[in-house]
């Protein structure tokens, strides 16, 4: 099949967690189809958003984005409320966007979805003005990515949030009371040591999910508040050991469109893994804000 794009503007994180060979892979794939493509690197967080806004100036007809998901995050922000699609080529050392969105993980085959692909359009949520693609958490959630350091990573692979996650099972979390707005007038409250507000599903650690009915898709943003990171890590598993819900967990969670949140005492925040200060947080979601190329879905499967 014949791709439908023709101008392609690659932005790439040379800092992400694969070791390959980047530009020889997509110089093979687009010259097989006679595919106009050129590229820029990026330094910082800011870099892809600056890079994809000139490509899009300058006439591509595709944007795409090669590193991890804090990458996707930084390159979609140019793409948000646009008709321009962004092709997500999985490079970092979680890849939660893509194994959301089925997107296959090596390199070749997800630059092949240039010929045989559909258009989805998913959500986007926004924290502190701050645009996310996966989730915004605080608590000891920050803590076990701030300490999954980029050495780690390069040693250990995905494996290295695992280990900051038995670290912080030795009770070096500290508890905080998170208090809820939820869509302008609802009040709640609960402690515990992580908040996450999930767009997607996907955690993209070790295979671990939040729970079925996290859509990237649905309009809405899924609130959790765990009381442990044991709990936490427990109730991501539960679709893997088939824990039914409620029989091994106290987590809260809640679906909203709009959220403020404030945490006793003040706690961390990260987007998509980028730090973002600290609580009060107010999030919201835009619905179907960004077009992305995904596989083709098999019919017998809708």
């Amino acid at each position: 099949m014949p791709p439908q794009f023709q101008k392609i503007h690659v932005i790439i994180n040379p800092a992400s967690g694969q070791d390959e060979p980047i530009l020889n892979t997509l110089n093979n794939v687009f010259q097989e189809y006679d595919i106009e493509w050129d590229v820029s690197i990026t330094h910082q967080f800011g870099d892809g958003e600056r890079h994809a806004r000139a490509a899009i100036e300058a006439g591509c007809d595709l944007i795409a984005a090669y590193g991890g998901d804090g990458t996707m995050a930084d390159v979609a922000n140019a793409v948000i409320g646009t008709d321009m699609p962004m092709m997500i080529l999985p490079g970092g050392t979680a890849n939660a966007l893509a194994q959301e969105l089925h997107i296959p993980l090596h390199l070749e085959d997800a630059a092949r979805l240039i010929t045989d692909c559909e258009i989805q359009c998913i959500d986007v949520g926004i924290a502190n003005d701050r645009h996310f693609l996966l989730r915004a958490d605080m608590g000891g959630s920050v803590q076990i990515v701030d300490e999954a350091s980029r050495e780690l990573k390069d040693q250990f692979g995905i494996w290295a949030y695992g280990l900051s996650a038995l670290k912080a099972l030795s009770g070096s979390v500290q508890r905080a009371t998170y208090h809820l707005t939820i869509n302008g007038e609802q009040k709640e409250s609960a402690e515990g040591i992580i908040c996450l507000i999930g767009n997607a599903n996907e955690i993209g650690t070790l295979g671990l999910s939040l729970r079925p009915d996290v859509d990237i898709q649905d309009g809405l943003l899924d609130v959790f508040i765990f009381n442990s990171v044991a709990e936490s890590l427990l109730s991501a598993a539960a679709e893997i050991i088939r824990i039914q819900e409620g029989t091994a967990t106290t987590f809260r969670h809640w679906k909203v469109s709009e959220l403020h949140v404030e945490a006793d005492p003040v706690q961390g925040v990260r987007c998509d893994g980028e730090p973002l200060g600290s609580t009060p947080l107010h999030a919201r979601v835009i619905p179907q804000a960004i077009r992305v190329l995904t596989p083709r879905q098999d019919p017998s499967e809708t």
